[in-house]
C-alpha cells in the first residue's frame, strides 16, 4: 500500500506540478503551470490562481485579479510577475486586452530585476490609438522588441478587443506574431541595438508580464519549450 501512494503521489506531481528547471545556483526550482498538452504546450495560467507565479515589485495579491478565469493587472509601480523556472529556447501564446492609454510587456529571458526590459528582453503591449502615444516611435509600439525593432506593420486592435501574440526565442533569434501578423522577425547576433542593452546577450532566463499602471488582461498563457 505504502509503495501505491508514492507511485500515486509522483503521478500527481508529473502531471499536475509543472516542470522543473535550474537556477542560476544550480538549485531545482518549479515552473508555474499545469498538465502539459500532447503536442508539448503548457499553460502557465490555470484561470484560477497565480500559484506558481511570484512578484518582483508587484503584489501578485494587491496588484493582480483573476476574474471569470481573466487575470487583470492592476498596478501601478510597473513591476511584473514571473514564473520561477527559466527558459532558453521556447515559444509562447498569449491572449490579452489593453485598457485605453495601457501600457504592457511580455518578458523573456529576464533575471530577477527592476528592469527586465534592459536586463532581459521585453516584447512590448501598448494601446497604439492612444492620443498620448501618438508620437511614440515606431520601436516602442504593440509588437516590438523593446530597445531592439519596431514592428514591421502594426497591428494592434482597439481597447477592449482580444489580441493575440505568438513569441518564439531560438538562440539568437527572436520571432513575434501579432494578431496573425508577423512584426519581428530579428536575429540579434547580426544587429546592433537602438539603445545601450545588456539582457540581448542572456541565452535564458524569466518569463513574466508586466502591470505598467493602466489595467490589461491576459489569458491563455502558454509555453513550449523548443529543442
Amino acid at each position: 500500500m505504502r509503495n501505491a501512494l508514492c507511485l500515486v503521489a509522483l503521478v500527481t506531481i508529473g502531471i499536475f506540478g509543472g516542470s522543473l528547471s535550474s537556477g542560476q545556483d544550480g538549485s531545482k526550482v518549479r515552473a508555474a503551470g499545469v498538465r502539459d498538452s500532447e503536442d508539448g504546450w503548457r499553460a502557465l495560467f490555470n484561470g484560477k490562481d497565480l500559484e506558481g507565479w511570484e512578484g518582483v515589485n508587484s503584489s501578485i495579491t494587491t496588484d493582480w485579479k483573476i476574474v471569470n478565469g481573466v487575470l487583470e493587472g492592476h498596478g501601478s509601480g510597473g513591476g511584473w510577475i514571473i514564473d520561477p523556472g527559466e527558459y532558453k529556447n521556447f515559444r509562447r501564446k498569449i491572449e490579452f486586452r489593453v485598457e485605453k492609454e495601457a501600457n504592457s510587456g511580455v518578458f523573456l529571458r529576464a533575471p530577477r530585476t527592476s528592469q527586465p526590459h534592459v536586463d532581459g528582453l521585453e516584447i512590448q503591449i501598448l494601446d497604439d490609438s492612444a492620443k498620448k502615444y501618438a508620437e511614440v516611435d515606431n520601436a516602442k509600439r504593440c509588437g516590438s522588441l523593446m530597445l531592439e525593432v519596431g514592428p514591421s506593420k502594426q497591428a494592434g486592435k482597439k481597447p477592449g478587443e482580444w489580441q493575440q501574440m505568438e513569441i518564439e526565442c531560438n538562440a539568437s533569434r527572436v520571432s513575434v506574431v501579432l494578431n496573425g501578423e508577423k512584426s519581428v522577425d530579428v536575429d540579434l547576433a547580426k544587429t546592433e541595438p537602438l539603445e545601450e542593452h545588456p539582457g540581448r546577450k542572456r541565452t535564458h532566463g524569466h518569463i513574466g508580464l508586466q502591470d505598467h499602471g493602466e489595467r490589461v488582461d491576459f489569458r491563455k498563457v502558454l509555453i513550449k519549450e523548443n529543442p
